[in-house]
């Protein structure tokens, strides 16, 4: 599901609770090759600015990054029939 806002009273409302942790987000991906049942992942996050490209990036950062723990989970494996 996506959530997007018409109007700016409503991104503040949709900002405040995922800042909040009001609400839960699911990401999906597509994984090529082994991935295991269930991963757990728990690794402080630091946000930068990466200068050569021009954008934000999350990196893992043991000095300054707040603590990220992020589940994995194998929900459907799905496998071509000619591999």
């Amino acid at each position: 599901m996506l959530v997007a806002a018409k109007t700016m009273p409503a991104l503040q409302y949709i900002n405040k609770i995922i800042r909040d942790r009001e609400i839960s987000k699911t990401y999906y991906a597509i994984v090529v090759g082994k991935f295991p049942e269930h991963l757990l992942i728990d690794k402080p996050l630091e946000k930068s600015f990466n200068e050569k490209f021009k954008r934000g990036q999350t990196v893992v950062s043991e000095r300054y990054g707040e603590r990220a723990v992020s589940e994995c989970r194998n929900e459907k494996t799905i496998q071509h029939p000619i591999l």
